[in-house]
């Protein structure tokens, strides 16, 4: 039997940026980080979480260090057309404008919903993201 979800994996080109976006921008825990190595080129498993669900990791993965180039290069050539993940805020107004100043990208702004509301943003590395406000009750 399957019990819970513990890891989705994020592909990304350099995971040390990641790293520092996901948790200075986004505000992301650290909560592994593992290197396989003493080289940069060596490959790092790292590991965020969001500060309210540490047993949900986000592997923030680059091919580019564990797997061929042929392969690395498709797998990274599906980033932006992987499926979304959705982030839940308790007030999304307040964070997409905290956002912005910090430099994300975003590919909608705020729009409402029947269920509350949503926008899209990007990564480093252009993978996207929906950023939830559910309304009260839905």
């Amino acid at each position: 039997m399957i019990t819970n979800v513990s890891v989705v994996g994020v592909y990304v080109r350099d995971e040390l940026a990641a790293l520092k976006f996901y948790t200075d921008v986004l505000g992301f825990q650290q909560h592994t980080y593992d290197a396989f190595g003493d080289y940069l080129e060596s490959p790092r498993w790292i590991t965020v979480t969001p500060k309210d669900q540490p047993n949900l990791e986000l592997s923030l993965h680059n091919p580019l260090k564990w797997n061929s180039e042929e392969e690395a290069e498709k797998m990274l050539s599906t980033i932006g057309y992987s499926p979304l993940i959705r982030l839940t805020t308790s007030n999304i107004e307040e964070k997409y404008k905290m956002l912005i100043e910090k430099g994300v990208t975003f590919l909608t702004p705020p729009m409402e919903e029947e269920w509350g509301t949503q926008t899209v943003f990007q990564d480093l590395d252009g993978n996207r993201f929906c950023l939830v406000e559910h309304k009260k009750g839905a």
